[in-house]
């Protein structure tokens, strides 16, 4: 028996147990076993990526869900937190990191991808400093753009053209060979935009329809402060809400009615309600927030709505609705229709109540939570329609070294040759995997 041959039986066996065991997802099993075929030899990459059609297929599905990885883990909005932090509400700062930040990404992963990463950030931040998100998304689109041919792996079609060199029996392209061209072409195009470009861009649209069309509504909701929490005895400045998580304080209610303005030196104590607006994502991270949470998690009724069965949807609330002119707390509306309402939207307008206390208007929308048979009641009156469903799940901010470990490691055994980018690229999608940065069902999503 050859050394290849008792290889073989042995990754047949180990497949067997591992199958039978179910410790591990079958698809996971099923990559490690392609892999390891093809690391120890046996199987060559190009004949076992040949179903595929082609090992562009591979890499660039490897890159998604590296990237998807990323984002899982909250990488991703790091990142946004930290052009926040860098830049504040300055015009040329903000396009300027805007811009250098997508071109630098770009380089190293799909420039689609990339720019459809920054898009939502964008649009926020422009909301943000108050500015129509075309000044900001025509510079971020060509960043991405210009940075497309710094590396193989910054367009699909870079990786195209490398798959057909292979197939004519030529030498792929390295992983930085098109820097020498690309790297000046970016440089240019960056100070171009950045000096003149973007002065040339005409204002177009209504930054608000552009904050509809990309879910970027602002919500007011109440955040508690809770006992113990790191919060107490630090000022608004200090408690980082604006800065970390992009929320703004309208009011706090201290002493359950006394309405205090937040100045930046009010000192937080424990019980304080803080009347915040923000956008439905940025609102929902209160929940990972230590000694902060939504109030009306704090105050449910019905402790089954910790449950998985939760769903969070957002409502309109329709002209025939018989709630209109009604408040939350006059309806009783938690325990009227089993459902808690986290947050208001009214077309973008500041409101300074407590939640309970509004007067809802046709066109009103709202953050609802609670069970799934509670939530598909509201599609079947005059009442409420359904206009979106969110999916919430809170980052695995635990495994964030890992991810951009696990990315770096890639990028690093393909620039220097240690192993071919398809390769390496499902190797770390595997490693994704196996250290739970990813799941398999999170990756087909």
């Amino acid at each position: 028996m050859t050394t290849e041959i008792a290889l073989l039986l042995s990754i047949i066996g180990a497949s067997v147990v591992l199958f039978s065991l179910e410790c591990l997802p079958a698809d996971v099993i099923a990559l490690g076993i392609l892999l390891t075929l093809i690391l120890t030899g046996l199987l060559p990459a190009k004949a076992a990526f040949a179903c595929f059609g082609s090992d562009t297929v591979i890499m660039i599905l490897g890159l998604l869900i590296l990237t998807a990885a990323l984002v899982r883990t909250g990488v991703v909005d790091a990142a946004r937190r930290a052009i926040l932090r860098r830049t504040g509400e300055d015009h040329d700062r903000l396009v300027a990191v805007i811009m250098l930040s997508a071109a630098t990404l770009s380089a190293f992963m799909s420039n689609t991808a990339t720019t459809a990463f920054f898009v939502p950030i964008t649009i926020g931040l422009a909301r943000k400093v108050r500015i129509n998100a075309s000044k900001l998304l025509m510079p971020l689109a060509f960043a991405s753009i210009l940075a497309s041919s710094v590396t193989l792996i910054s367009s699909s079609t870079n990786i195209v053209i490398s798959g057909l060199m292979t197939r004519y029996d030529m030498q792929p392209l390295g992983m930085f060979e098109l820097a020498l061209v690309g790297v000046p072409i970016a440089v240019t195009g960056l100070i171009y935009m950045l000096s003149v470009g973007r002065r040339l861009i005409p204002d177009r649209g209504n930054p608000d329809e552009w904050s509809e069309e990309f879910g970027i509504r602002p919500y007011l909701t109440e955040a508690l402060i809770l006992p113990q929490s790191p919060l107490i005895g630090k000022t608004l400045a200090e408690s980082g809400l604006g800065r970390d998580l992009d929320l703004t304080v309208l009011r706090v209610v201290r002493d359950k009615g006394r309405y205090l303005v937040p100045q930046a030196n009010l000192r937080l104590e424990e019980g304080d309600v803080l009347l915040v607006e923000g956008q439905r994502d940025d609102i929902l991270k209160i929940k990972d927030t230590v000694g902060l949470a939504i109030k009306a998690d704090v105050t449910l009724s019905d402790p089954g709505l910790q449950t998985e069965d939760v769903r969070l949807v957002e409502v309109i609330l329709l002209r025939r609705s018989p709630l209109i002119g009604r408040t939350l707390k006059g309806i009783n509306f938690r325990q009227r229709y089993g459902l808690q309402v986290l947050g208001i939207n009214r077309h973008g307008a500041t409101i300074l109540r407590k939640i309970s206390r509004i007067r809802l208007k046709i066109g009103d929308q709202l953050l609802i939570q609670g069970h799934r048979a509670n939530i598909a009641v509201l599609d079947e009156d005059n009442t409420f329609r359904i206009i979106g469903t969110v999916d919430y799940e809170r980052p695995n901010l635990q495994r964030a070294p890992m991810a951009i470990a696990i990315f770096a490691g890639v990028l690093a055994m393909a620039a220097f040759n240690i192993l071919s980018l398809p390769v390496a690229v499902l190797l770390g999608s595997l490693l994704a995997f196996i250290t739970r940065c990813l799941t398999p069902d999170e990756a087909y999503r």
